[in-house]
């Protein structure tokens, strides 16, 4: 497992970005990111989709198109930590920690699902469940899968034993609802059929 700020800082990337709007939108989302120091802006480069900036969670959308440009691959699986009153995401393109944040509300969890797929990522959601009787989640992977969505249902404890993340800077700064998120992004895949009682 790797940051994305790690990543930036192996293999440089220079953006291009040439109308002023979209220049101080850029700024201020690696500012946001904590990535100013690692990516250069300028005329040549590759140039930041314009639907990136437009989506409804920009942030996220924005750390994970990086991500697959660093890596080359599209693949991204989101983490997803149900809690009672706050969500943790967190999404990993190719071993790279691309993003983690907090959200409120399944609503925003769906939102940003449609904004990741409608950028081209094929994505795979991990649901973390805690207890033997994971109601929440298991509706939320329905409503998911009915949108065409590939879900996965995971233990939170398992997860949270069964994944180390080793010593990186940046996972003291998670709350611990990224953190949960993370580790069931991260947690070993579960068998074909997720039959939870």
């Amino acid at each position: 497992m790797r940051s994305l700020a790690l990543e930036l800082r192996r293999k440089p990337l220079r953006l291009a970005v040439r109308e002023a709007r979209a220049l101080h939108r850029v700024c201020s989302l690696l500012r946001e990111l904590g990535l100013s120091d690692f990516v250069e802006l300028g005329v040549e480069g590759v140039e930041v989709p314009r639907r990136i900036l437009s989506s409804r969670h920009p942030k996220a959308a924005f750390a994970c198109w990086l991500a697959s440009r660093l890596t080359g691959s599209t693949s991204l699986t989101l983490g997803v930590d149900l809690g009672e009153k706050n969500i943790g995401v967190a999404a990993v393109v190719e071993g790279v920690v691309a993003y983690t944040g907090v959200l409120r509300s399944v609503a925003e969890v769906r939102s940003l699902v449609a904004d990741l797929r409608e950028l081209g990522f094929p994505l795979r959601v991990r649901l973390g469940y805690a207890g033997q009787n994971p109601p929440d989640a298991k509706r939320v992977a329905a409503e998911l899968r009915r949108e065409g969505v590939q879900v996965e249902l995971v233990d939170e404890d398992e997860a949270r034993v069964s994944v180390l993340l080793g010593d990186f800077s940046f996972v003291g700064k998670l709350s611990p609802h990224e953190l949960a998120a993370l580790k069931i992004a991260l947690s070993p895949a579960a068998p074909a059929n997720d039959t939870v009682k």
